[in-house]
């Protein structure tokens, strides 16, 4: 139900996330994505304390029944009590009320991988540290993923791409890789000579293609 992007800046994480959504939308297939641009800013616990927030919005825009769900769920809140800045900012409470109990709500009796609605998220908002950044920010995010993977939802799977983190790393050696597939982009030093090759392949039959006759 969850696929991990894994790579460092400019490893073409976000490029391939937007082919995958692109493609999809073409064949017409359940699809909503949500695309944040790079934050290394003092803004950092902000931007990514919006992330289910969108994902949610995002989700509504596309599919019927999750925005039907989403609003039961949120007069459901209302009536508990005022819903707050506070709590909308709050990662596990906007992924909880926001996106799983919605998603749950949809439940159909199959679970028909054809029919899914893909989130296409291409960040986690995860950072390894910096005076301006609190961990608890990463520790939360990286929670979510773990709820998802742990009960996860039908008939919604998460493409999800992420620069590397040691969250991530201990998310990946607590499951098995067929719980959580992921792939890793190398870039740089990091290439090894069959990467090169296979880049200067693909890149020699591109520019194949934008020759004269």
């Amino acid at each position: 139900s969850v696929f991990l992007l894994l790579g460092g800046p400019q490893s073409g994480k976000t490029a391939i996330l937007r082919k995958v959504w692109t493609d999809r939308k073409r064949h017409q297939r359940n699809t909503t994505a949500v695309f944040f641009s790079s934050n290394t800013s003092s803004k950092f616990n902000a931007y990514t304390s919006r992330i289910w927030p969108e994902v949610s919005l995002s989700l509504a825009k596309v599919h019927p029944l999750f925005r039907s769900a989403l609003c039961r769920t949120l007069d459901w809140l209302k009536n508990k009590a005022a819903i707050s800045d506070a709590q909308i900012s709050d990662i596990q409470f906007s992924f909880d009320n926001l996106v799983m109990k919605p998603m749950k709500a949809c439940h159909k009796n199959n679970n028909d991988d054809a029919n899914a609605m893909l989130i296409i998220l291409d960040t986690l908002g995860l950072s390894e540290g910096g005076s301006d950044v609190d961990p608890d920010v990463s520790k939360a995010m990286v929670k979510s993923i773990r709820a998802w993977i742990s009960d996860p939802p039908s008939n919604f799977k998460l493409l999800v791409a992420s620069r590397p983190h040691h969250l991530l790393t201990q998310l990946l050696s607590d499951h098995s890789s067929d719980a959580i597939p992921y792939l890793e982009l190398t870039s740089g030093s990091g290439c090894t000579e069959e990467d090169k090759k296979d880049i200067r392949v693909f890149l020699e039959k591109k520019l194949a293609t934008l020759a004269p006759a």
